[in-house]
């Protein structure tokens, strides 16, 4: 992977997965890297094991939230590892980001084993956290 030709001002990561929920998450990250004057990234890590474009429902669900990057100006790449939180983090490292945001399944608050692990592999980046949308109020 060649190393980002645009780092000028922040870079913003979206982390999503294959479901049309993650349209929140992209716009969340666009507008947070509009607050920044940043770049945007949004990424999809999908094991190896899976082959999404065989399961219609998951090929439908990316092509919407393709259509959502291009919307707001990121571009959707897709990786096929086994390791996220390892390949979440040299995309990040190759791309100059800032922030990374992503989705959390947990309404209390708390941390997950894989929100703890990419914080860890993306020191000096700020992590942003996005409850359930239906846990936010206002």
């Amino acid at each position: 992977m060649s190393a980002d030709k645009n780092r000028n001002g922040p870079g913003v990561l979206v982390c999503i997965t294959q479901q049309k929920t993650c349209g929140r998450l992209i716009r969340e990250g666009a507008d947070l890297a509009a607050r920044l004057k940043g770049r945007i990234y949004v990424i999809h890590v999908s094991r190896t094991d899976l082959n999404f474009l065989d399961n219609t429902s998951e090929g439908n669900a990316l092509q919407y939230l393709f259509n959502v990057s291009n919307a707001v100006g990121a571009g959707l790449t897709v990786l096929k590892s086994n390791r996220f939180s390892d390949s979440v983090a040299q995309f990040a490292r190759d791309h100059a980001i800032t922030d990374v945001v992503l989705g959390s399944a947990s309404r209390e608050g708390t941390e997950s084993g894989l929100i703890k692990e990419l914080k860890d592999r993306l020191q000096g980046m700020t992590l942003h956290v996005i409850p359930p949308s239906d846990s936010i109020t206002g």
